[in-house]
């Protein structure tokens, strides 16, 4: 394995482990709205008086399909770059460890799965409607 980029490093041991969380149910306007309330909070401890912010987060590849969102801060951009360098590395061990090649078309078969699966998900979820 290759040593980290020195400012993976520096960030990653700045802000220590992390942990996965979930929001309580709510509708769609409550999620907004404590969104809404997150963005402000974000502003207020950078001093960023901007009201239109860029939102960084973690995307399937060559899609807008959201996986996450790491948020409006100066520390966003590093915080996706980190979470993108770690899931791209489990995801080359996962194809190694069921013996997918890796590569271009590896990548471009993987991509139509995953546009697949996520074409199936929407369905069922029309379908739960």
């Amino acid at each position: 394995m290759s040593d980290l980029p020195n400012d993976i490093v520096e960030s990653l041991l700045r802000i220590g482990r992390v942990e996965w969380g979930c929001s309580f149910t709510q509708t769609d306007e409550q999620h907004i709205e404590d969104f809404r309330d997150t963005l402000r909070i974000t502003r207020e401890h950078f001093g960023d008086t901007e009201d239109a912010t860029a939102i960084h987060g973690v995307y399937l590849e060559g899609s807008k399909t959201v996986l996450c969102h790491t948020g409006p801060s100066p520390n966003s951009p590093q915080h996706a770059r980190i979470l993108v360098g770690a899931w791209n590395q489990l995801f080359e061990l996962a194809q190694a460890q069921k013996g997918i090649e890796s590569g271009a078309n590896a990548a471009a078969d993987n991509s139509a799965l995953a546009k697949s699966n996520h074409e199936e998900a929407a369905q069922g979820a029309e379908n739960d409607v």
